[in-house]
């Protein structure tokens, strides 16, 4: 899929965990990593030394795009619903790719 259109835009960036919910609201530059391949690198507009960014791959999470004002942005972008249950002995650092431990949306 090509994300050339968010390109420079405000994009609102949507962590869900359990029940709570996390905005990251930045402008998004696609750029291709030579490890990683496309990735989407999303830079908070605030910061002037650009150290606070997200940086999605999306060949490897699921994203959900949405064009409108929500958040204040031009895009919405809702990172898969990541955990709805987490081993109580490993709470602190979850096995992301463990697909017992991730929620269904």
């Amino acid at each position: 899929m090509n994300y050339s259109h968010l390109d420079s835009k405000r994009v609102a960036v949507v962590f869900s965990w359990g029940t709570a919910t996390t905005v990251f609201r930045g402008i998004c530059h696609c750029l291709t990593d030579e490890l990683l391949g496309d990735v989407l690198r999303v830079v908070d507009g605030d910061d002037a030394a650009g150290q606070s960014a997200v940086i999605l791959q999306p060949s490897c999470a699921q994203l959900s795009i949405n064009a409108g004002d929500a958040y204040g942005c031009d895009f919405r972008v809702e990172v898969a619903r990541m955990i709805d249950k987490v081993d109580q002995g490993d709470a602190e650092f979850p096995a992301w790719n463990d697909s017992s431990v991730l929620g269904e949306g």
